[in-house]
């Protein structure tokens, strides 16, 4: 490796540290909302999965109890799949604005 090659790649892991310290702070940012199935509970989530908020339709609570805790289950982890999935996405892009595969 010369060093024209040395100098490209310190220049490409500080763009992507730079990146990678922006999409981090987007992510945190950014909210996501996932509905459960029966659209009676709502998870409000950042895209690195931290849970923000919890919407439960009243009329789920007249429900046994099992179809709540289930349709409360559902949603929160419909809201880290959304979150884990929109995070590699990020990264996908960031990844592959510096070439790497």
């Amino acid at each position: 490796m010369d060093k024209a090659d040395l100098k490209k790649a310190m220049q490409d892991a500080q763009e992507l540290q730079l990146g990678l310290l922006k999409t981090q702070e987007e992510l945190e940012n950014l909210e996501l909302e996932v509905q459960s199935s029966n659209k009676l509970v709502r998870v409000f989530v950042n895209a690195q999965g931290v849970v923000k908020d919890i919407k439960i339709n009243p009329t789920l609570l007249q429900e046994e109890h099992k179809i709540i805790e289930a349709s409360i289950l559902e949603a929160v982890q419909k809201s880290a799949q959304e979150a884990a999935k929109l995070i590699k996405e990020r990264l996908a892009v960031l990844s592959s604005k510096v070439g790497i595969k």
